[in-house]
């Protein structure tokens, strides 16, 4: 396949993450580092969160395919979607 946007998201990605109410009442904030790794036509994401309470989580989405058509399709415990570029955006749905 030739993705024009996915390699352009790989790598080692550090930052936060701020879940909000609906109210916009911050409910919580927790460091996270994602790593994302494109192998021809497979997709590798882990997610590593570090919560303020000392608290950490790790998830290995394992290996997501993309199919014939250039769609990313996630089934894994966490999530169960799918993903694709378009012109200049990734578009990404998931449950």
């Amino acid at each position: 396949m030739n993705f024009k946007l996915f390699p352009l998201h790989t790598g080692i990605w550090k930052g936060s993450y701020t879940r909000l109410a609906p109210d916009g009442i911050i409910l919580f904030t927790h460091e996270s580092r994602l790593t994302f790794r494109l192998d021809g036509n497979e997709w590798r994401q882990t997610n590593y969160y570090e919560f303020p309470d000392g608290r950490v989580e790790f998830h290995n989405f394992g290996i997501a395919p993309f199919d014939e058509n250039g769609i990313l399709h996630f089934d894994n415990p966490r999530i169960l979607g799918t993903s694709w570029e378009t012109n200049n955006s990734i578009c990404l749905q998931w449950t």
